[in-house]
């Protein structure tokens, strides 16, 4: 069994939603191979893989290591993979390392508020829709709108919530 790689790094920061991809390949140079991934017993809960079991054949299988960011704290996580073929084929396990490095909540910081219309900066007026900028404001990725069941725009997107005195605004993207 031969891997395209021995280890692969995700970096993030607490706070953080949603999912991380990244992928290795597993190849033989014997011929086929049946083979079987295990996750270490520590520093793998927020860590999936799949296929966990392959064949290995003319072409290289491979495997997406997917990392759930929610809920993880500022700090490292090493979670030791191995890659083993058939029990007493005498195939060496091959060793596999996810290392994942977790910053710090990222702080919001506004850096103006502006009509969305004009892009003129003044007083907001409720029922005015607006352009918030700045940075750390919501998801990495640009997230579109959502109707609820009453035709209404959600108070929450991409785990992104906007108030004014308490009260929830209609997120428009």
């Amino acid at each position: 069994i031969a891997l395209s790689a021995t280890s692969l790094t995700f970096t993030t920061n607490a706070g953080v939603t949603g999912n991380l991809t990244n992928t290795f390949n597993v190849n033989s140079t014997g011929g086929a191979v049946n083979f079987t991934i295990a996750k270490g017993s520590t520093g793998c809960n927020a860590i999936s893989v799949s296929p966990t079991t392959g064949t290995t054949g003319t072409a290289p299988v491979p495997v997406t290591v997917t990392l759930n960011q929610a809920g993880l704290t500022a700090g490292s996580i090493v979670c030791p993979l191995t890659v083993s073929g058939p029990q007493g084929s005498g195939i060496t396990p091959q060793n596999f390392t996810v290392n994942v490095n977790v910053g710090a909540v990222l702080t919001p910081t506004v850096a103006a508020v502006v009509n969305a219309a004009s892009y003129a900066p003044g007083p907001v007026a409720p029922g005015e829709v607006i352009t918030i900028y700045g940075t750390n404001l919501g998801p990495t990725t640009l997230t579109t709108y959502i109707l609820n069941s009453n035709n209404t725009f959600a108070t929450t997107v991409g785990g992104t919530t906007v108030t004014f005195d308490g009260t929830p605004a209609p997120i428009l993207y």
